[in-house]
């Protein structure tokens, strides 16, 4: 019986991790429309111009760059990945932590940090696609689009995985 209990513990933070990936995936349409929001009004900023929501989207009008925010460009996987992977480091590095503290912290954190990322991404993908437009099929801009989320997402998941392992291991708990 007590090594049962201490499999479960050994493996308590995937747990967690995998609980809030499935709580983040149910919950996600509300969460989406949050993050699709943050993420226009941050590119919005950059853009000079603000938002307009519009058929399920945020336009962009009077800009020189063609931005539409829908939900495929929410970034909710992103912050779905990166919540999870957060709440994974706390309990590893950190096992002692309180949990519903930690959690709750994680879930309201990921989200404008997940916006920034996004909006990075939407704003690199504009760029990218003002200057392939004239030269690219839909198919391949298609392509293009997923890999500019690829260049943003990743390195940014590393960098802030490093950051946050590196103050776990660090730092006194508040």
């Amino acid at each position: 019986m007590q090594s049962n209990v201490l499999k479960f513990k050994n493996w308590m933070p995937e747990w967690l991790a995998g609980i809030a990936f499935g709580v983040l995936w149910i919950l996600g349409s509300g969460i989406e429309k949050l993050l699709m929001a943050f993420s226009a009004g941050i590119t919005g900023l950059y853009l000079g111009t603000f938002p307009q929501y519009r058929e399920g989207a945020w336009w962009f009008y009077g800009s020189e760059l063609s931005v539409r925010v829908s939900s495929a460009c929410s970034g909710m996987t992103f912050c779905m990945v990166l919540s999870s992977l957060w709440i994974w480091l706390l309990f590893t590095e950190r096992p002692q932590f309180r949990r519903v503290r930690g959690i709750l912290g994680i879930l309201v954190l990921s989200v404008p940090l997940s916006a920034g990322v996004n909006a990075a991404r939407i704003l690199l993908s504009a760029e990218v696609y003002h200057f392939a437009l004239p030269h690219l099929s839909d198919e391949w801009l298609t392509r293009l689009h997923l890999q500019m989320g690829v260049l943003t997402f990743l390195p940014a998941l590393l960098l802030i995985f490093v950051t946050a392992r590196w103050r776990l291991r660090h730092a006194s708990i508040v």
